[in-house]
């Protein structure tokens, strides 16, 4: 029995040993930890202009010469600035006649580690204006020069070679035409590159006298941003931003159809064809006092008897009974009143003031709409056909009105306004026979 016994403790003992050992063969972690990053230094993009494709010609030192340059016109030489080689300035081109053109040839290079796509190429507007083109000259016909203006043009292809071929970008006045579907190839690392041809024209549209100036003119364009990232995207070109001038605050009607005084601060200015304007109805409170004293602040009379007269006639003759010992007067009377009240307005204050909730096609230029405005110009859109008497009368440095219509057709619609403005010259689209 003793021998049984100590066998049976043994393999229990045995056993035990055996499970424990299976259980810490079970209990073991293996654990890698670890962290990465990357760092990328935009100094390793790098993309310029340059006068070759190979190699890095900046500065004074290598002017781009014109090139291509069309009988009759010169061009000036441009330059890469040294200390910024991403802006090119200086492309000058000097016309004498329509069917004329400046070229100028340069590079994009490449010297940085990364890959580079053009993903954005765009016509900016010239600062403070609503143009990517503008024509200035005093001594040309307004309507020439505007004419000629459109005519003359930018035009930037990129990926060409020797100016043939490439994606073509092309800014007028006021438009800019553009492709969204263009590719470009890649500028690889290290030194890939392709051309820029640049071409300023002045285009032969039509063999039309007006596509002539009479005089000197200068044209401005805007800057032409070209954008590359590292990042390759499709060619995304954005219209202009073009402010569309707030007409309802420049010319105000108070009678359907009838421009009835301009409120505007240009004196320069171009009535837009078919015009459209609400009849705005204006209430203002007006007293001898108020007026005594604008009229002298403002020194349309030397003394207080004289301003007492000229207010005194002017209660009494047009302004109706208001509350508290006023008058009331409205827009449409003051439109009609002596240039120095007209002027007088902001001195007094509106009680009332409404627009119809209808806007009518402006086809007549009421009395006196333009008068005192200070006008050196005034263009007139083929929509309008008449002009009420001394319409643009007291604008002494009026030198020209043009008007889009038949003069022979027309012309009776604007009488009584020439013995008013005998310092203007008229200029209609089709002269008197």
């Amino acid at each position: 029995m003793r021998n049984k016994q100590g066998i049976t403790i043994a393999a229990l003992i045995i056993a035990i040993i055996g499970l424990s050992i299976g259980f810490a063969a079970f209990s073991n972690t293996l654990t890698i930890r670890s962290t990465a990053s990357v760092n990328p230094s935009d100094e390793n993009f790098v993309v310029k202009f340059s006068k070759v494709s190979g190699a890095d010609q900046t500065g004074p030192s290598y002017p781009i010469v014109a090139t291509g340059v069309s009988t009759g016109a010169t061009g000036g030489d441009a330059e890469i600035n040294s200390s910024n080689p991403l802006l090119l300035t200086g492309l000058q081109a000097n016309f004498t006649a329509p069917g004329q053109s400046v070229s100028y040839k340069l590079y994009v290079r490449n010297t940085g580690s990364y890959l580079a796509y053009l993903t954005n190429l765009n016509f900016k507007n010239i600062a403070g204006t609503n143009k990517a083109v503008d024509c200035s000259g005093n001594d040309v016909t307004t309507s020439l020069r505007e004419d000629a203006c459109d005519d003359i043009s930018v035009t930037v292809r990129i990926g060409s070679s020797d100016g043939q071929g490439g994606d073509i970008y092309t800014t007028s006045n006021d438009n800019i035409q553009s492709d969204n579907t263009k590719s470009h190839k890649t500028l690889t690392a290290n030194g890939g590159y392709e051309e820029v041809y640049v071409t300023i024209t002045y285009a032969d549209n039509s063999p039309e006298a007006n596509h002539y100036v009479d005089g000197n003119m200068t044209v401005t364009f805007g800057d032409i941003m070209l954008q590359y990232r590292t990042v390759g995207t499709p060619l995304a070109i954005p219209d202009p931003v073009v402010e569309t001038p707030d007409y309802s605050s420049m010319f105000v009607s108070y009678e359907e159809g009838v421009l009835s005084t301009y409120k505007g601060t240009d004196t320069d200015v171009e009535i837009p064809d078919n015009l459209s304007l609400p009849v705005t109805t204006e209430i203002y409170t007006y007293n001898e006092e108020m007026c005594i004293a604008a009229i002298l602040e403002s020194q349309y009379a030397s003394t207080e008897p004289d301003a007492e007269d000229f207010c005194s006639a002017n209660i009494a003759t047009n302004f109706a009974d208001g509350p508290n010992d006023t008058k009331i007067l409205t827009g449409a009377q003051i439109s009609q009143s002596p240039v120095e009240f007209k002027n007088m307005v902001p001195y007094f204050t509106t009680i009332n003031s409404s627009t119809s909730a209808t806007s009518y096609t402006i086809t007549s230029i009421g009395s006196r709409a333009f008068r005192g405005a200070g006008l050196t110009h005034l263009s007139i859109p083929s929509s309008i056909t008449s002009a009420g008497s001394r319409a643009f009368s007291d604008n002494p440095l009026l030198s020209s009105i043009d008007i889009d219509l038949d003069c022979d057709t027309y012309s009776s619609g604007f009488t009584g306004n020439e013995q008013s403005t005998v310092n203007t010259t008229y200029i209609w689209a089709t002269p008197c026979s």
